[in-house]
């Protein structure tokens, strides 16, 4: 049996009456024409089965030397910063490769009780500190959640006792991704996700996140009720809580998405008082980030508040709360901090200093989207006095900026390539930031770490003292990276002007003394979500691809906050457009430096939300790149499963929600020349992207290819990867093999010739029929089903008519939406 062309196999999984409601439109559908690839057994997905186990036999070699360098690089024992309370205090540690978590109290005198093994809990996004559990004022009690790692269900609500590790209560089932907060020894403040249906004494609840106060009762048993106030009506908010600035009062902080998205802060008063009060709306559009200082000797605590609403970077500004002046509802806001641009403050926390005297603040700042400081502001404390209603408690005076000082912190080392650029912190991630008492003068734990760099723990015991070097605690030194196989790598920093008068900022990480005029092929990712980038903290895939002898490049790309969360409100579509112009700028840029092969030696690799940047590019950018890899990516706001559609469309904008629907990768795609070799990834139990979205994008662009150059391509194309033993976050193994899919597309690892579309299929699949003797014609947007070219068993001349004029109006479709994404007028194809 001969191979005889791509389009008979794909004509096999096409169906042109296939349709997908819009979430969020009634009545509208849109073309959903390769449906047929979600199932287990077909005639693509077999195809690409035979062909993935082919190739990664070949690989395999490569592929099992890596697993064995990258578990020697995650080998490495980690613990996180803790956090203190009046008994003790309570983290996380465990190793590298995500093995041997546990959750662990020390006492006062160093003594240590495992708690937790394994401590695997409930998160929306992993990297948010504290990873899951939430200690108590007086350090008797701790609250965790547990779920299962692979597909993050079965998931429970715990409380135990730390002198004992004895359960409190009954475990919570059900509780999928809570926070929480202590507000006193006997008081918890939570919210989760609830499935819905289950009794709670007054109704039967729907799904959505909802709150709750846990009250702890002198004979060891707790009390659970319902907290409606500060919940909003409607939408998809999460809530996250801190204790509130005097006794009984909480502050209630929602948002829709737990990373970056416009913040309600309000002050609850749980005692009936009506002492509570606003600080700003969700829709406000500002983000926020509340910390409380320490218990003042009246009673209260300052409130302090990250705002994130400057004119123009949103780069962040620090002010203290105050109660709402007489007869007004919302806080009073004293400026402490204002936004400097370009230093983007990503989190900070309050330093108790001791009792009487002033706290001071830390700092986690951030520029260019991975150069990072810790900086410590001292502050100055009038007299307290009583009734002056300014005082963030209702009880005291102000507080005042004092001396600012950078904490001199270990890490990789970076260096300008732009002439008038300078560098100040180190390259890598401020993964974690807590409050300590260090040797009685306040303290802060630092946790840091950069792509070849695993977490590292440094211990700053006096806040005073500006001279005061952070202690490295637990995590690998220099010499430890080297004997475990870890590379030694150099770091430059470019900032790139964009067609739009912007500018965007890429990060080139190279072998260590490696010319830097001797052309490397690259790998080159960005991530424009979540206010991340392009994650700067440790990746084995970076290590093993640099020492591999390829230049590893981030892009950090509109949408991850590089500068500032000025990008993070503004239209999705807006932001995607911005996005790919970014890429666009970056390839250009690199293209004529010295040090790197352009085009010809560029791999793109996407992941996760960044599966919508993937799909642009390769709608968009093919002329400027040779290969992709694209790992679990979000590739189709069309569905209906998942909780993303609010980062990459504005659910509330009719045109945003539109465009975000019209750059679903399912959808039919315009025949074009595409990258020389796209490999899909995806992770068969992966709970945040269904495999069969990844399918139809595959075969959706498969299709575009082969339309272009015909059905009797002979050159190397789409490989569609499943990995059975992992879900959104790969494993070591998983690792392994795309960092050798990467090495090897990058020319450094050759193996027998990659030319699948010269293999042989099965008779089943070779075979055609007459209800597939032709690629039914592409669906229309707006029309109905039946309408859709319809007869694809007629004459090939009446086919090829009725697939023109469909295709004529797709791509004037498509055009039109390309034209708002990259700001240009549509034009008729």
């Amino acid at each position: 049996m001969t191979w005889t062309g791509k389009l008979t196999l794909l004509r096999r999984t096409f169906d042109p009456t296939a349709t997908v409601p819009a979430p969020f439109d009634a009545g509208l559908r849109y073309p959903n024409p390769w449906v047929a690839v979600d199932r287990e057994s077909n005639p693509w997905i077999d195809h690409h089965r035979r062909k993935a186990a082919r190739f990664l036999d070949r690989l395999q070699p490569l592929t099992d030397a890596l697993a064995a360098r990258i578990a020697a690089m995650t080998g490495f024992p980690f613990e996180r910063p803790g956090f203190p309370s009046a008994a003790g205090t309570v983290f996380g540690r465990g190793n590298a490769d995500g093995t041997g978590a546990q959750l662990v109290f020390r006492d006062t005198a160093g003594d240590e009780r495992i708690l937790v093994e394994p401590f695997i809990p409930s998160m929306e996004y992993p990297g948010i500190y504290p990873n899951g559990f939430w200690v108590s004022p007086d350090g008797l009690h701790v609250v965790y959640s547990d779920a299962n790692p692979i597909h993050e269900g079965d998931t429970s609500l715990h409380m135990v006792r730390t002198d004992t590790g004895a359960e409190v209560g009954t475990p919570l089932v059900g509780a999928s991704r809570p926070s929480g907060s202590w507000i006193s020894p006997d008081t918890f403040v939570y919210s989760l996700y609830d499935v819905g249906g289950r009794d709670d004494g007054r109704h039967v609840r729907a799904a959505g996140w909802t709150t709750y106060v846990r009250r702890l009762h002198q004979d060891g048993t707790v009390h659970d009720e319902r907290l409606t106030e500060g919940e909003r009506e409607g939408g998809n908010s999460r809530y996250d809580f801190v204790p509130g600035p005097f006794a009984g009062s909480v502050v209630v902080i929602s948002y829709s998405h737990i990373i970056n998205t416009p913040t309600g802060i309000h002050v609850v008063d749980l005692t009936g008082s009506g002492r509570g009060y606003a600080v700003q709306e969700e829709s406000e559009g500002v983000l926020g980030r509340v910390r409380v200082g320490p218990v003042e000797a009246d009673g209260t605590r300052r409130l302090f508040l990250l705002k994130f609403d400057g004119d123009r970077t949103r780069s962040g500004r620090i002010l203290e709360v105050g109660p709402p002046p007489p007869g007004e509802s919302r806080a009073r806001l004293t400026e402490l901090i204002p936004e400097r641009p370009g230093d983007v403050i990503r989190e900070f926390e309050v330093i108790d200093r001791g009792a009487g005297r002033t706290p001071a603040l830390a700092l986690s700042v951030r520029r260019n989207g991975a150069e990072v400081r810790v900086d410590i502001v001292d502050l100055k404390s009038d007299d307290r006095t009583p009734g002056d209603a300014a005082a963030s408690a209702g009880g005291g005076g102000h507080v005042t900026a004092g001396d600012r000082w950078t904490v001199d912190l270990p890490g990789q080392e970076m260096t300008s390539a732009t002439p008038g650029v300078v560098v100040e912190g180190k390259f890598g991630a401020i993964t974690a930031m807590t409050a300590t008492a260090g040797d009685g003068r306040g303290g802060v734990d630092i946790e840091y770490s950069s792509p070849t760099i695993p977490l590292r723990l440094y211990r700053l015991h006096n806040t005073e003292d500006r001279h005061a070097e952070p202690q490295l605690v637990v995590g690998p030194t220099d010499a430890q990276l080297r004997e475990a196989g870890v590379p030694e790598i150099d770091v430059s920093l470019h900032r790139v002007a964009t067609d739009d008068g912007r500018t965007t900022w890429l990060h080139m990480l190279r072998p260590a003394g490696v010319a830097p005029d001797e052309p490397l092929p690259t790998v080159e990712t960005a991530y424009p979500y979540y206010d991340l980038g392009p994650t700067a903290n440790f990746r084995p895939q970076v290590a093993v691809v640099v020492d591999a002898g390829i230049a590893y490049v981030n892009h950090q790309a509109y949408g991850g906050g590089a500068d500032g969360r000025g990008d993070q409100p503004a239209a999705k579509a807006d932001g995607r457009a911005k996005a790919l112009l970014d890429l666009k700028a970056g390839f250009r840029y690199l293209d004529g430096l010295p040090g790197v092969q352009g085009r010809a030696g560029r791999t793109l690799t996407f992941a996760s939300a960044g599966g919508m940047t993937a799909v642009g590019a390769l709608r968009h950018a093919t002329a400027g790149f040779r290969n992709a890899v694209i790992s679990r990516p979000y590739v189709n706001p069309l569905s209906l499963e998942g909780s993303s559609h609010d980062v990459h469309m504005d659910v509330g904008d009719p045109a945003d929600r539109r465009a975000g629907y019209e750059a679903s990768g399912p959808l039919p795609v315009e025949p074009h020349r595409m990258p020389e070799n796209t490999v899909w990834v995806v992770g068969r139990s992966d709970p945040r992207i269904p495999p069969h979205d990844v399918r139809r994008t595959a075969a959706a662009f498969e299709a575009a290819e082969a339309e272009f150059h015909g059905d009797k391509l002979k050159r190397p194309g789409t490989l569609m990867i499943e990995q059975d033993s992992s879900g959104h976050f790969p494993g070591g193994k998983e690792v392994a093999v795309m960092s050798g899919m990467l090495i090897h597309l990058s020319g450094r690892h050759p193996v027998t010739p990659h030319e699948p579309n010269r293999t042989p299929l099965s008779p089943a699949t070779a075979t055609t029929t007459a209800a597939t003797a032709g690629l039914a014609p592409m669906a229309r947007l707006h029309e109905a089903p039946s309408t859709w070219a319809a007869d694809v068993k007629g004459n090939s001349k009446t086919h090829a008519l009725a697939r023109q004029a469909v295709n004529t109006e797709i791509r004037t479709t498509q055009t039109h939406a390309v034209a708002r994404e990259v700001g240009r007028p549509a034009r008729r194809i």
